[in-house]
């Protein structure tokens, strides 16, 4: 499986570079990786399940145990790589709620909190940066594309344009609706603003966490980086994540983790070889190891 993250990750340094020499060099950059980096960002990628437990665990509006509910969270890293959008670790969270005794209302208002929160959390690291080290986005420029990824571009803009045009007051209604769902949310935990607050710091960390293993997986190939760069990197990596419909915005956070890394000066084989990495600490290994904890998760019926 891993195996496609690697072609995908190769095929869109291609497009990019248009240049064969750059696979060659990447694949010879991945030969020789700082194995203890690569474990050691293995093991920091786990405090991403920790953090996440504690957040549900600051969210819920029931007890929860908090080794079965992290059990859940490493689950989650199956399940949620199944569906675009994370939606399948959503779906996991929201059983497991509803096992803990949350009625249909109470579960589906703790997984939009933690998704809100969530978003909050990574918005607000975003913002601190830009007012603290602004220059950090100075540095990035648009990498030079190939033909082919121009034209690609190009479709998906007029597509995309096409699509508001035609759905324009179905989207204006959507995002209306998302933020009424979360004024409603918010407003329910009105009254426990140390809860809301636990939550937020926790839900920093896992974003952190996530730059930070980002930052590793550079730095086991030979490549550096400030970590605010990386974090703008992450950050568009998350975006292409999230419109993808992809399951695991499989393709897309390939891309748009390259081209970040190109846009800061790094050279391709190291980007394309950084984002191998990258994605096998946080997509392919997770994958793995929730597929056997969900099975346990299922045994001791949490979800």
């Amino acid at each position: 499986m891993p195996a496609i993250s690697i072609a995908i990750v190769l095929l869109v340094g291609f497009i990019l570079m248009g240049s064969a020499n750059s696979l060659q060099s990447s694949w010879t950059t991945l030969q020789q990786v700082n194995f203890s980096l690569f474990a050691l960002d293995v093991a920091l990628f786990g405090l991403t399940f920790v953090a996440a437990s504690l957040t549900y665990g600051f969210l819920a509006q029931k007890p929860l145990v908090y080794h079965q509910t992290l059990l859940v969270a490493v689950s989650s890293a199956f399940s949620g790589k199944l569906l675009p959008a994370g939606t399948g670790g959503v779906a996991t969270y929201y059983l497991y709620l509803r096992r803990k005794g949350h009625s249909v209302g109470q579960a589906g208002s703790v997984a939009a909190a933690n998704n809100s929160i969530g978003a909050l959390a990574h918005a607000a690291l975003i913002v601190i940066i830009i007012l603290i080290r602004p220059q950090s986005f100075a540095g990035f420029t648009t990498p030079r594309v190939s033909g082919p990824l121009l034209g690609i571009v190009v479709a998906a803009a007029v597509l995309l344009g096409v699509l508001g045009i035609v759905f324009s007051s179905r989207l204006a209604g959507m995002a209306s609706s998302a933020w009424g769902d979360l004024q409603r949310v918010l407003a329910t935990y009105r009254s426990h603003p140390l809860r809301i607050a636990g939550a937020f710091g926790s839900s920093l960390c896992v974003t952190l966490v996530y730059a930070s293993c980002l930052q590793l997986a550079l730095l086991a190939v030979g490549g550096s980086l400030s970590i605010f760069a990386t974090l703008a990197i992450f950050t568009l990596g998350a975006a292409a994540s999230g419109v993808a419909p992809t399951p695991g915005g499989v393709g897309a956070v390939e891309a748009g983790l390259v081209a970040g890394f190109v846009g800061y000066g790094i050279s391709a084989p190291l980007a394309l070889a950084a984002a191998v990495i990258y994605r096998l600490v946080s997509f392919w290994i997770p994958f793995a190891v929730g597929s056997l904890a969900i099975i346990f998760a299922r045994q001791k019926k949490l979800l």
